[in-house]
């Protein structure tokens, strides 16, 4: 009995999906994002940063998170790693300091996240993405603040 409600549940949530919901995203919206991430990343790199810039820089690291299959985040653990740490330091330093940075080193593990997240927006029905982004902002409401990776 209990299979029939869940085969029912999911033949429900399946029909609630609009065609919009099961096609990537636009390519407009995708450019716009991955311009967004780019800029702040530069701009992080040239010490012309701010916590807004980190702040959606560490979002989209965790996004890239949750929109990846268990192979991908293993495929990609140490620059996921790394891009967290990196954003997490230069916010503590830039605290300190009121100084933006990033290493070479830094940075090209953020890039190496900013194009896999180009990837899934190209890829990835909307729908996914609406999912991954919701179950991050209920994360960061819950936890009030960014979680840690745990791998």
């Amino acid at each position: 009995m209990a299979s029939n409600s869940r085969k029912r549940k999911s033949t429900s949530q399946a029909q609630r999906l609009s065609r919009s919901d099961l096609l990537p995203t636009s390519p407009t919206i995708a450019r716009s994002i991955s311009l967004k991430n780019h800029l702040a990343l530069a701009a992080l790199r040239n010490g012309q940063g701010n916590i807004d810039l980190a702040g959606e820089l560490l979002k989209t690291v965790y996004w890239t998170f949750y929109l990846s299959d268990a192979l991908t985040v293993q495929e990609q653990k140490d620059n996921l790693l790394a891009a967290e740490k990196a954003l997490k330091s230069s916010i503590v330093r830039a605290a300190d300091t009121e100084l933006w940075s990033l290493s070479d080193t830094d940075a090209l593990s953020i890039a190496a996240l900013l194009q896999l997240h180009d990837d899934q927006l190209s890829s990835l029905p909307v729908h996914r993405l609406e999912k991954a982004k919701h179950r991050l902002q209920k994360l960061l409401a819950q936890d009030e603040g960014f979680p840690s990776f745990d791998l």
